[in-house]
């Protein structure tokens, strides 16, 4: 009969290791809270039967692409475009910053 680590079920079940313990204790199972604590096929059944909701809705998150598709878009500064070099060239930059007058 196999055996599951408490973590690898956690995650296949897409339920926390507390939430797991509590279930088990409630069923008269005492289980080890350390992550690599073994879990027995038996309890492992019990518990793919309680949480087989979560389970199902972790695959259908996994499956869902969020955004869409996207293309990677790469932008090198130093090559603008003719036009938009001819508006830079244009633009004056001017100090606006009061000076005390010179002393005479």
């Amino acid at each position: 009969m196999a055996e599951y680590r408490l973590s690898q079920v956690a995650r296949k079940l897409n339920v926390g290791k507390n939430t797991i313990l509590e279930f088990l204790k409630e069923k008269g199972h005492e289980v080890d809270s350390n992550p690599n604590s073994k879990i027995p096929q038996e309890q492992y059944d019990m518990l793919a039967r309680a949480f087989a909701d979560s389970a199902h809705d972790k695959e259908e998150a996994s499956e869902l692409t969020i955004g869409g598709k996207t293309d990677n878009l790469v932008i090198n500064a130093d090559k603008m475009p003719a036009e938009e070099k001819k508006d830079d060239e244009r633009i004056l930059i001017k100090d606006n910053v009061a000076s005390e007058p010179e002393p005479e």
